[in-house]
């Protein structure tokens, strides 16, 4: 199969993509619960498919760097992706604003910094006037909060934001947590406060990134290789768990896992 390693590391089923590089027709496996808890580690539910293909990138990565390439080849050595081109990952961008009143259009400035925002990826933002007072929250869906700053509030009232328009149409620019976004309310033939509950919408996304450290702490809380040996019994892995246990290094220990894990869900 071609990629077969990376197929069935990732484990999503082909979708007439070729940039996906997953081959024609597959279909992801079942997987038992065991091998689901450590596959919901590695690719976690609530992402979404292009991040998992990102994931799926770092992890040959890893393990290329662990010297292990030779394990991912011994499946099938026809390679059609170039983890080199990080690219498609790499990407700054933003949705156009949906506003509820066209006469206060909304200008969002920055790049959404992924590293400053807890690792999260994409987030969609809704900007709520309160009543008809200048003053408005900004509510994140990725976090289910209010942001102001670094802090982040349960309730809209908790989290108001002074809108101050020190020139003739732009508002003075309102940070949107610690997201490296910010935005500004234009208004046009009326002033901000001569309507009310006025809403603005968008979607961030900034660079993919992988926090090893993490995954590794949350790979080792669920002892990973006990529930690989209830799987396929006779398909020993005692040589990656011996580097599992004993390497001092996390790539190389998390890069034996990812071996591990895929020679067992090879033959479910």
């Amino acid at each position: 199969m071609l990629n077969h390693f990376r197929t069935l590391l990732v484990n999503l089923s082909y979708f007439n993509t070729p940039d996906d590089h997953i081959p024609i027709g597959y279909q992801a496996r079942q997987l038992p619960l065991s091998l689901k808890k450590i596959y919901d580690i590695l690719f976690p539910p609530y992402t979404n498919r292009d991040y998992k293909l990102f994931l799926v990138s770092a992890y040959l990565n890893i393990i290329r760097a662990a010297g292990f390439d030779n394990k991912v080849l011994a499946y099938d050595n026809r390679i059609s992706y170039d983890l080199n081109d990080t690219a498609r990952f790499q990407v700054h961008r933003y949705s156009n604003p949906i506003i509820s009143n066209s006469l206060f259009p909304l200008h969002v400035y920055g790049e959404f910094d992924t590293i400053g925002n807890d690792n999260i990826t994409n987030d969609t933002f809704t900007i709520s006037q309160d009543s008809n007072l200048s003053s408005v929250g900004v509510f994140s869906k990725a976090r289910n909060k209010y942001l102001i700053n670094r802090n982040t509030f349960e309730l809209f009232s908790d989290a108001l934001i002074p809108v101050t328009f020190s020139g003739t149409f732009l508002s003075d620019p309102i940070l949107i947590g610690t997201t490296g976004l910010s935005f500004s309310i234009e208004k046009t033939t009326q002033n901000f406060t001569d309507s009310n509950t006025k809403i603005w919408s968008f979607t961030a996304q900034g660079p993919y990134n992988l926090n090893i450290e993490s995954t590794f702490s949350s790979l080792s809380s669920i002892n990973p290789f006990k529930l690989l040996a209830s799987i396929d019994t006779a398909n020993n892995v005692a040589d990656l768990e011996f580097i599992w246990n004993t390497a001092n290094n996390v790539a190389i220990k998390l890069a034996s896992l990812l071996v591990a894990y895929v020679q067992k869900v090879n033959n479910l």
